[in-house]
């Protein structure tokens, strides 16, 4: 088996930036000038907007997409060159200008009196999410100018501890601690744009993402939290009784899983499901599309990056040949596959999801290659899944219940200070997890849940946790069911909401029971 371990450039090797840049931008403005003269406000021509659009970007040389994929590729592998920031910079406000030109076509939807009647027009029935998600403007704290400072700082330190960080108390206190008064100012800062957002658009604070604020029932996270309040005693005795010891995570974390290894059983796992995945896995290393091992500077976490629906998926890893980082390959290519499908059954404006359905699909894979890792190893495999299972989802609750409080301080007073979060954070531990975890915790952990912007993205992988749980059970009950509805989720793009995806392969997301399933 001939693999390449580092990306393979030569795709972009032939192109001529600076030709292709000048082709871009005269093109763009002769697409604005056609278009501008048309009325947008017909459906008919509306319609035939967004088909030129997509056709107009997604084409070859596309907006900009190569030299961005390739700058940007170039600064994951180096994080400290400032040649490739400079030019990614450059690109990003070529490519930002480009898209507010072209949409600017679009403003009038904004405020448009007869906006609904457009929206629900049989003829943009395919483009309707797309539009109401184009509409709205989410808040992305984590761009935040402090929390942009805190988390350089933050992964810095990570990385010096060699994520010890996330095992050792008196570690995280003594460095969390250094960066809390940051921390208080970034998170004082981001609650008062938020408040300002929600007074005047009535937008939700728990949801960054775009897709999240327009199409997430709030009312379905209320359910799910009394199903794991009601059942949370029960939870602490499971906790309790698959409670990895420190011996016992020594022993499976060191278990080695060579690259060679790791591609082979990862190619078996997949193929479990069907042959064109494991088919992708194997394809992508031997294309040169996956750079696999850490060096100096280059990007701490591993990621996914697909720049353009005509360009290749590249995978991002940092494996050093244990367990966490075979998982972590499963993970990015559950995401690669993802992408991979959404291109293939979608137009390219819909060929995209939420953090919600991506962290859900990335869920179900790794469930799926710890199943199958189960039959291969002893049973500290299943020990691991149901402790960390339990772990995680009480923890994400931990978080989500703290942002709420936060907020709530936020709106009465207009301010919150550390000491009141650590007290927050306690209380929420002992409530979720009992007095000996509460004991055990640092005071400032809950600021690695937070360093990014807000405890966002901890909502996507609690659903996704869930979730996985039920469609493995259904891998048990039912293997072409299985696979039929996970395919179902994987093909589904941003022309429908979560809920109804869920729906569609027969789901009831607004039942106490449907999520209880996964307690059993």
């Amino acid at each position: 088996m001939m693999i390449k371990t580092k990306w393979d450039f030569s795709i972009f090797k032939r192109k001529n930036f600076k030709t292709q840049r000048k082709i871009i931008l005269r093109k763009i403005e002769n697409f604005y000038n056609q278009w501008s003269k048309r009325d947008l406000k017909k459906p008919k021509n509306l319609f035939k907007f967004l088909k030129d659009c997509e056709r107009f970007i997604y084409k070859t040389p596309t907006i900009f997409a190569e030299e961005y994929t390739y700058y940007f590729l170039k600064t994951l592998l180096d994080t400290k060159n400032k040649k490739y920031k400079i030019k990614l910079n450059e690109i990003e406000k070529l490519k930002e200008k480009a898209y507010k030109k072209i949409f600017s076509l679009l403003g009038f939807l904004k405020n448009c009196k007869e906006k609904n009647k457009i929206l629900n027009s049989p003829q943009i029935k395919n483009y309707k999410n797309f539009l109401e998600t184009f509409l709205v403007e989410p808040l992305q704290p984590f761009k935040n100018g402090k929390f942009a400072t805190l988390r350089s700082k933050i992964d810095e330190e990570i990385k010096k501890t060699n994520w010890k960080i996330y095992e050792d108390k008196n570690l995280q206190d003594r460095i969390l601690k250094k960066y809390s008064g940051l921390m208080e100012k970034a998170l004082n800062e981001i609650l008062k744009v938020y408040l300002e957002k929600e007074r005047k658009e009535g937008l939700s604070f728990t949801y960054y993402d775009k897709f999240l604020a327009k199409g997430f029932d709030p009312k379905i996270i209320k359910i799910i939290k009394e199903v794991f309040l009601e059942n949370k005693e029960n939870l602490k005795k499971e906790l309790k009784k698959y409670e990895l010891s420190k011996e016992e995570k020594d022993v499976l974390f060191s278990l080695k899983i060579p690259l060679k290894k790791g591609i082979y059983l990862a190619i078996e796992i997949f193929n479990k499901i069907d042959k064109s995945l494991g088919k992708f896995v194997l394809e992508s290393f031997q294309k040169g599309l996956v750079d696999v091992y850490p060096r100096k500077n280059k990007y701490l976490l591993p990621r996914v990056v697909s720049g353009s629906p005509l360009l290749p998926t590249f995978i991002l890893l940092n494996y050093k040949n244990t367990l966490k980082d075979f998982l972590s390959l499963i993970h990015e290519f559950s995401h690669a596959f993802h992408n991979e499908f959404l291109k293939k059954y979608n137009s390219p404006f819909n060929s995209n999801q939420s953090s919600i359905v991506k962290e859900t699909v990335a869920a179900i894979f790794i469930l799926f290659a710890l199943e199958v890792l189960k039959e291969k190893h002893n049973n500290l495999i299943e020990k691991y899944m149901h402790s960390d299972f339990i772990k995680t989802t009480l923890n994400d609750l931990v978080i989500f219940s703290i942002q709420e409080e936060i907020y709530k301080i936020y709106k009465t007073r207009g301010e919150i200070n550390i000491k009141e979060i650590n007290k927050i954070y306690k209380k929420n531990i002992l409530i979720f997890f009992g007095k000996t975890k509460a004991r055990e915790i640092s005071n400032y952990r809950w600021i690695l849940n937070f360093y990014r912007g807000l405890a966002f993205w901890h909502f996507p992988y609690f659903i996704g946790g869930i979730l996985s749980r039920i469609f493995i059970k259904e891998y048990y009950k039912n293997k072409k069911e299985f696979k039929k509805k996970l395919f179902k989720f994987l093909r589904a793009g941003a022309n429908k909401t979560f809920e109804e995806i869920l729906k569609k392969i027969g789901y009831d997301v607004y039942k106490k029971d449907f999520w209880g399933r996964c307690l059993t």
